[in-house]
């Protein structure tokens, strides 16, 4: 969702400003993950790595369990109120229907005040309020937006293709972008870690005296250089500088 929603965006923004120079970070683990999901057997829906999220998007709500009720309530809701919900009508008027949830009972009573239309709208402006900014007066984004309820089953299947279609642009777009010299690529270690701590937990103390450091010291300064020496392998081999150093 951070893919289709702001990877796409920064860079397709700097399209119209050319002269603007600017520097993208990856983690290499999100890298990895655009390519699992971009996978043909993932996105036909037959499996491979696909999260809750989705194969919740996928499912026809006339086939919903009560299990997969809960899941949507528990999953669809998860957006920045403001900025993500409340901006749009319709996306507040299920929020609204749904009331507060702070137990199973709560979910079982907000249960009753959706159809299985309403659970088809919510699944859709779940996928829609993640389309960035730039890419929400396209196609078929703008025409959905606009609609706000009573959305049919192709136009959901349609609004989660053209999403694949978002994140496959991501990596190439920013490819061509560095090639043409607007930007540069830095890559963060594999999976992100804070490196001063994986090579000391002692280090936490250094800008903060009194903070609290585990009763075990952890040292692994090899892992910090295999999470160096891995992102940087992963990242670059796309662009033909496969050699870490």
């Amino acid at each position: 969702m951070h893919g289709i929603k702001d990877y796409w965006d920064m860079v397709r923004i700097l399209d119209d400003f050319p002269k603007i120079k600017q520097t993208f970070n990856f983690t290499p683990s999100l890298l990895e993950q655009l390519q699992e999901y971009l996978s043909q057997k993932n996105w036909s829906g037959d499996g491979g790595t696909l999260d809750i999220a989705y194969r919740l998007s996928l499912k026809n709500p006339d086939l919903f369990s009560p299990e997969d009720k809960s899941n949507a309530f528990k999953t669809f809701f998860l957006a920045n109120t403001e900025r993500m919900i409340k901006r749009y009508p319709r996306y507040a008027e299920l929020m609204s229907m749904r009331g507060k949830i702070n137990n199973d009972r709560d979910i079982e009573n907000a249960v009753r005040n959706f159809s299985p239309q309403d659970f088809r709208d919510l699944q859709v402006w779940w996928n829609l309020a993640w389309v960035g900014e730039y890419s929400r007066f396209d196609p078929p984004f703008k025409r959905f937006l606009d609609k706000q309820r009573n959305f049919s089953e192709p136009e959901k299947l349609d609004l989660l293709k053209s999403q694949s279609q978002i994140l496959r642009k991501i990596i190439p777009h920013h490819t061509e972008a560095a090639r043409r010299g607007q930007i540069e690529i830095s890559l963060s270690p594999f999976y992100h870690p804070i490196l001063p701590l994986l090579c000391d937990s002692g280090s936490g103390a250094e800008a903060n005296a009194n903070t609290k450091l585990p009763m075990n010291r952890f040292r692994q300064p090899d892992d910090a250089f295999e999470q160096i020496e891995s992102g940087l392998g992963f990242g670059l081999k796309g662009c033909g500088r496969a050699k870490a150093r």
